[in-house]
This record gives structure tokens, C-alpha cells and sequence, in this order.
């Protein structure tokens, strides 16, 4: 028996209205799993801030490459004198590694991505101001990845052993990270007196 014009029409809006609530759970799922993602990533990069884990995302960072968030200025005092040497790109390559990172693993891939083009000026204040949210004024891990990029900058070392061991660009990008990260520190100290 053929259907009335009528039978078909109330079909089609029913298959259009069921289509529209899979639409409205799917986006629904959708949304679910990058709050969860969200959330991952947050918790690897030792975050309760879900709001800075939405920038790094923005960012291209996830939540396996968020435990090397600390080592983001090694890369850039790499770059500091305009290229990174096989011996300072060997050392940042070691930091990652001894971290447990293998060879073609996401966070080394990540980290050798930095080395093999210079990032623009943009992404590396974003990346910086990142880092100052990421390390909330720890005075103690700013320490520590100074110390660690200074390892970087000296990797290349003095030419046959005569001038300096740093350059004077990575110098100068070393005293800027020190002098960032103790103002970051006094900043925190006045926010935590409020």
C-alpha cells in the first residue's frame, strides 16, 4: 500500500530530527573529550589551571609533551646566537633522553622540532609567557633551567679552548632568564600578599 504525502513528510522531519539530536550528542562527546584531554593535559603538566592548559594546547603541546615545558628555554638559548651547533642540539637531545624520552617519541620529537628551525618571535613569547604561568614564581626550578641552558650555551664551548665559553648572545639570553625568573618570583610573593 503506498504511503500519503503526508506519512512521507512526517518521516523525513522525524529522520531530520533524529539526525539533529545525534548531532547535538555527538557534539556533545566531542566537547567531552577535549575537556578530558584538557584535563590530561593539565594534570602532566602539573597544572589545576584548565584555563593554561587550553593555551598550551593552543600551542600544539599535549599532554605528552607538557613534562618538557621546562625545558622550552634551553632550546631558545640555543637558537640565541642565530643557530644551534651539533654539540649544543647533542646536549639539549641528552636532557630529554634522560627524562626516559626515546628517539621518535612524541616529547623528543616535540623538543627536536624546536632545534631544527629557529621559532618565530611570536611563538617564543607565547612560550614564554607560558612558562611563567607554567612555574608560578619556583624560584627553585627557575634556578634549574638556567643552570640547565647554561649547560646548552656552553655546549659549543670556546674555540680551541680561547675566549669565552658561552657567546655573548646566549650570555645575554641567560641573564634576561635569570633576571625573568626573579622578577616572576617577587611577583608571586606580592600576589600571595594580597
Amino acid at each position: 500500500m503506498p504511503t500519503s504525502p503526508s506519512e512521507n513528510e512526517d518521516k523525513y522531519f522525524a529522520e531530520q530530527e533524529a539526525k539533529r539530536r545525534r548531532e547535538v550528542r555527538d557534539e556533545m562527546e566531542r566537547r567531552a573529550a577535549e575537556l578530558a584531554e584538557k584535563e590530561r593535559l593539565a594534570r602532566a603538566a602539573g597544572l589545576t589551571d584548565v584555563t593554561l592548559a587550553d593555551r598550551l594546547r593552543a600551542l600544539g603541546i599535549t599532554s605528552e609533551t607538557a613534562p618538557l615545558l621546562d625545558l622550552l628555554p634551553v632550546a631558545m638559548v640555543a637558537w640565541a646566537d642565530g643557530s644551534v651547533s651539533r654539540a649544543e642540539r647533542a646536549e639539549v637531545m641528552k636532557l630529554v633522553e634522560a627524562r626516559g624520552y626515546s628517539a621518535g617519541s612524541a616529547p623528543w620529537l616535540f623538543m627536536a622540532s624546536l632545534l631544527d628551525t629557529r621559532p618565530s618571535g611570536t611563538l617564543l613569547e607565547e612560550l614564554r609567557l607560558v612558562l611563567r604561568d607554567f612555574l608560578k614564581g619556583d624560584v627553585a626550578k627557575g634556578e634549574e633551567i638556567v643552570a640547565l641552558s647554561r649547560r646548552v650555551a656552553e655546549a659549543s664551548g670556546a674555540f680551541f679552548g680561547l675566549g669565552p665559553r658561552v657567546d655573548s648572545k646566549e650570555q645575554e639570553l641567560l641573564d634576561r632568564l635569570a633576571a625573568f625568573f626573579a622578577e616572576d618570583a617577587q611577583r608571586q610573593v606580592a600576589d600571595d600578599l594580597k
